[in-house]
């Protein structure tokens, strides 16, 4: 039988939408990934495995940044969309998103010292289906649920004073219809040796999470 860490129901989809990192975390329990090679040695093949495990690292409380927030807007950026405590995104235009970090130090690097990274989920999915991602280091795709900008295809990060704010697009022609959506960001610090191509998870001060946005479509 599975281990009762497995499911926790007090939260909504008995928190599958977090099942990544409590999995691992489960007492009693070790997550491998298994790399197969197939060889062929003098027209003979072999099979070898190696198996590596899985850690995982819970950043939404990075010591280095405060004041951390997601909000919506219209698509010029006039008017956040927000309904009593509910965030919303626009059904019928673009949506502009704004995920803001400010740093705690007494270096505080220019932007081109940080990436910022910004997802897009249908509520609920457990970050299995139905994501996307927009990055300020690497360019959109196709599939992508966002729009720059700009003209770079990438997440615009700006700054003022020691807050770091990614600006991204969300294109409503691509959006599944009629769902709630969960919209997550994190910001890396070049500067303390992270990068959104290479996580140093070995310290919290490298990057830090704003997560638990649940917006409805509107």
């Amino acid at each position: 039988n599975p281990p009762t860490g497995i499911f926790d129901t007090s939260q909504p989809l008995s928190g599958l939408n977090h099942q990544w990192n409590r999995l691992i975390n489960v007492s009693g329990w070790t997550a491998y990934y298994e790399s197969i090679f197939i060889i062929e040695q003098n027209g003979q093949e072999f099979e070898q495995s190696f198996q590596t495990e899985i850690g995982s690292v819970d950043f939404d409380s990075g010591l280095g940044w405060i004041n951390q927030s997601i909000k919506a807007y219209d698509s010029t950026g006039a008017t956040e969309l927000i309904s009593g405590s509910s965030k919303y995104i626009l059904g019928y235009d673009y949506t502009l998103i704004k995920a803001n970090f400010e740093i705690v130090s007494t270096f505080i690097p220019d932007v081109t010292g940080v990436d910022i990274a910004i997802w897009i989920e249908t509520y609920e999915s457990g970050g299995i289906k139905s994501i996307r991602r927009a990055s300020s280091a690497h360019e959109l795709d196709s599939q992508s649920w966002f729009k720059s900008t700009d003209t770079s295809n990438k997440v615009v990060i700006s700054k003022s004073g020691s807050v770091f704010t990614g600006s991204i697009l969300i294109d409503n022609s691509k959006l599944p219809q009629n769902d709630q959506f969960e919209i997550y960001a994190r910001i890396y610090d070049r500067s303390a040796g992270c990068s959104d191509d290479a996580i140093n998870d070995e310290s919290n001060v490298c990057l830090t999470d704003e997560g638990g946005n649940s917006i409805t479509e509107e």
